[in-house]
């Protein structure tokens, strides 16, 4: 399930900062599985405020593209440190996210070819998706706030700290809020949840080389012992909360680890 898909004739192709980019039909059924009850409920709160929305179905249209958009940078994180490598890559949307998949070396860049099997190169890689991400949402939150439109990362911080900021409203278009809102929530919520030690997120990648730098037994093993465990507990959180598409995401988390902690039980690295 977690592997690239392949190639279809749905699929949406393009190059983008010289990567090949590739949107699997896939994509769009996690979107409408992650947005199509939150694009029904805006829909409804601007109705019945007699706000500008123009349907649920437009509004799930506009936060797939926003959900698009921050994977994509995300996955760009990764990529731009693959060329850093002097590697070459490619980026794949699909139903469980995003995939940057590094290629051959590259000719122009062999003075600068320095990635190897190195944990700490492997650990940078893992890291910069979703660093970029996650500061790609601060930036779009602090344009929003900074125009005044209130999206759902302000009332989360508000509940803790007393945030110096210009005062803010929900927009007065449901367009505007939900392209917003999905924008910063994807990119700071994805990015922290993707630093979770689970394989193959990008925090379980992280987990399994330091693993490696610290010479444990068989790490790729370990780390999938370790990361059923905390997608199991991170599955019942979000069906206890109602959110069924999450938990069902950990769930085929938890079997991916399964599989490749039989497949490694008796192997190393």
């Amino acid at each position: 399930m977690l592997q690239e898909p392949q190639l279809s004739g749905a699929d949406l192709q393009f190059k983008l900062f010289g990567f090949p980019v590739r949107v699997a039909w896939g994509f769009w059924i996690l979107a409408a599985v992650l947005g199509w009850q939150e694009s029904q409920i805006i829909d409804e709160v601007y109705r019945a405020a007699d706000r500008a929305t123009p349907g649920a179905a437009p509004l799930l249209v506009i936060l797939a593209a926003a959900l698009l958009l921050s994977i994509l940078v995300h996955e760009l994180g990764h990529c731009l440190l693959f060329r850093h490598f002097g590697t070459d890559s490619r980026i794949v949307l699909y139903h469980f996210g995003g995939l940057a998949i590094p290629g051959r070396f590259t000719d122009w860049n062999a003075a600068r070819r320095r990635f190897t099997d190195r944990p700490r190169d492997l650990i940078a890689i893992s890291a910069a998706g979703p660093i970029a991400q996650f500061l790609f949402g601060l930036l779009v939150w602090g344009l929003a706030t900074a125009a005044h439109v209130r999206v759902g990362l302000t009332d989360f911080l508000e509940q803790f700290v007393v945030l110096p900021l210009p005062e803010t409203t929900y927009s007065e278009s449901a367009i505007i809020h939900i392209f917003a809102d999905t924008l910063v929530n994807t990119s700071v919520y994805w990015a922290v949840l993707t630093l979770l030690p689970i394989m193959p997120l990008d925090g379980g990648q992280i987990m399994r080389e330091i693993m490696r730098i610290f010479r444990v037994a068989n790490p790729v093993y370990t780390a999938a012992i370790v990361s059923m465990f905390v997608a199991g507990a991170l599955g019942l959180y979000m069906f206890q909360s109602q959110r069924s598409g999450a938990g069902l995401m950990c769930l085929a988390l938890m079997a991916s680890n399964y599989q490749i902690m039989q497949s490694s039980r008796y192997g190393g690295y």
